[in-house]
C-alpha cells in the first residue's frame, strides 16, 4: 500500500471530481454487493453514498452533487492562495486487497481524517490490476472555514492513520513471503499489533523500544524500518512505521492522555519519600498563592521539577534513599555498557566495507547515543531527587516546629 503526496488543486475541482468518479473506472463487478450500506451503518451521517453500481462515496457530502457542494463551501470561505481541493491516491499491489476492501479502506481513512469538518469524495478505480483510491478533500471546512493545508504534517497524519487501519484489512509490509491466513502472515499481523500497543503505552521513543524488547522484538529504524524477533525472523515494515512517524505518534498519544494530578493519587499506596513529595506538592499546588507557608515560598517556582521527580519515584517504585541509589547505580552500569558498545561499533564501522552493513551500524550507534543522553538525564534526576529530599526534610522539620506556635497565635486572637 502506498499513499502519494497530498497535492493541492488550484484549477476547477469539478474536473477532478468528474474524473475520479468516472463510472467506467469505478464500476462494481457483477455479483458484487454495494458496500455503501455497511459503511453507512458504520459511519452514519458523515458517510453519504450513491447506489449506481460504482465505488464512489461522499464524506459529509453527497457524491451526486459534490461538485456544487464543494463550490458552495469555497464561495462561503474563499482561500487567498487559490487552492480549491487536495488530492491523494492510495494504491494497492495486485492481489493485496479486494476492490470492496480497498473502497472500505479508503472510506474509513477519509472519515478518520475528515471527521465532522471536511467534505471529501472517495472513488476506487477498478479498471487496473492494482486497485487504487482517489480521495479528494475540499480545501476548507464546511463547518468553520478552516483551511486544509497540503503540508507534510497532514500527509504524515494521513499515512499514519492508514498504517493504523492496515492490519484490520490484513495488509502487512513484511520481508517474508506468505499466503493469506498462513502462520507467517498471522505472525506479522501480531507484530504490528504489538507495535501499536507499545506506541499507545509509551511516553518516549526509548520506552517504546524497551517495551518492544520486553515483547521479544528489536526495532531498527534504517532506510526501511524492520522488526527482528527472538527467533531471528525479520519483518520489513512500511514507511509509516519509521522512527520519525512513531515519535510523532507517541508524542500525540502522550498529549491525549490527561496525566492525573499527583495530588489525586491514593496516598495509601505511597511510601517513604513519595509521601514527602506528596506533602510538599499539596502545600504548593493545593493552596492559594498567599496561603503557601513561608518556609516553602522560595521553592514554589520549582514545582514542575518536583512533579517530574515525584512521577519518577512512583514509576520506578522508589520509596527510600537506598532504592534511589540502586536506580542510579543501574543507570550508571547501563551508561557504561552503552559507551563500550559504541566504542565497539565505531571500530566495526571503520572496518566495514559494505555500505548496507555500515548504514546499519551507524544507525545502531546513533540509537545508543540517544540512550546515553536519556541515561545521563535520569542519573542527574536521581542526584536532584537526593538533594531535594534532604532539602524537603529540613523544610518540613522547620515547618512542623513552627506549627504549634502558629496555632497558639491564632488561639490568642
Amino acid at each position: 500500500m502506498i499513499i502519494t503526496d497530498l497535492e493541492a488543486v488550484r484549477q476547477d475541482c469539478g474536473i477532478l471530481l468528474r474524473y475520479v468518479a468516472d463510472p467506467a473506472k469505478t464500476k462494481i463487478s457483477e455479483g458484487k454487493e454495494d458496500p455503501y450500506t455497511e459503511l453507512a451503518d458504520l459511519y452514519g451521517n458523515i458517510c453519504r453514498g450513491e447506489h449506481d453500481g460504482s465505488y464512489v462515496t461522499g464524506i459529509n457530502v453527497d457524491p451526486d452533487t459534490s461538485e456544487s457542494e464543494f463550490t458552495r463551501t469555497l464561495s462561503l470561505f474563499p482561500r487567498e492562495d487559490g487552492v480549491h481541493a487536495l488530492h491523494t491516491v492510495q494504491s494497492f499491489e495486485p492481489g493485496e486487497i479486494s476492490a470492496e476492501e480497498a473502497h472500505a479502506f479508503g472510506v474509513r481513512l477519509a472519515c478518520a481524517f475528515c471527521k465532522e469538518r471536511y467534505e471529501a469524495v472517495v472513488a476506487t478505480h477498478t479498471d487496473h490490476m492494482h486497485f487504487h483510491n482517489h480521495i479528494v478533500f475540499n480545501a476548507v471546512s464546511w463547518t468553520d472555514g478552516s483551511e486544509l493545508k497540503d503540508s507534510k504534517q497532514n500527509l504524515r497524519i494521513l499515512r499514519r492513520q492508514a498504517s493504523m487501519l492496515a492490519p484490520s484489512f490484513g495488509i502487512v509490509k513484511e520481508k517474508i513471503s506468505s499466503e493469506p491466513g498462513s502462520r507467517e502472515e498471522n505472525t506479522a499481523m501480531h507484530a504490528l499489533r504489538e507495535v501499536s500497543e507499545a506506541v499507545a503505552l509509551s511516553r518516549s521513543f526509548r520506552e517504546f523500544r524497551t517495551r518492544m524488547a520486553q515483547r521479544g522484538y528489536s526495532y531498527h529504524s534504517l532506510a526501511q524500518p524492520v522488526l527482528v524477533m527472538q527467533n531471528g525472523q525479520t519483518l520489513e515494515l512500511s514507511g509509516e512505521y519509521s522512527e520519525e512517524l512513531l515519535r510523532e505518534q507517541i508524542y500525540e498519544e502522550k498529549q491525549k492522555r490527561e496525566r492525573p494530578s499527583f495530588l489525586q493519587a491514593d496516598i495509601s499506596g505511597l511510601h517513604g519519600i513519595q509521601i514527602l513529595y506528596f506533602r510538599y506538592l499539596s502545600r504548593v499546588l493545593d493552596l492559594p498563592e498567599d496561603k503557601i507557608p513561608e518556609v516553602f515560598q522560595d521553592l514554589k517556582t520549582e514545582r514542575e521539577a518536583f512533579e517530574e521527580e515525584a512521577y519518577f519515584l512512583i514509576r520506578n517504585g522508589i520509596s527510600n534513599n537506598e532504592d534511589l541509589g540502586k536506580e542510579k547505580a543501574l543507570r550508571e552500569r547501563k551508561l557504561q555498557q552503552c559507551r563500550k558498545e559504541r566504542e565497539r561499533l565505531t571500530v566495526s564501522i571503520h572496518r566495514s566495507g559494505e555500505s548496507e552493513d555500515r548504514e546499519y551500524l551507524l544507525e545502531v550507534r546513533k540509537l545508543l547515543k540517544q540512550d546515553q543522553e536519556i541515561l545521563k538525564e535520569e542519573i542527574a534526576l536521581c542526584d536532584r531527587i537526593a538533594d531535594h529530599t534532604t532539602l524537603l526534610e529540613d523544610r518540613f522539620r522547620s515547618y512542623d516546629k513552627g506549627r504549634p506556635k502558629e496555632k497558639e497565635r491564632k488561639e490568642e486572637r
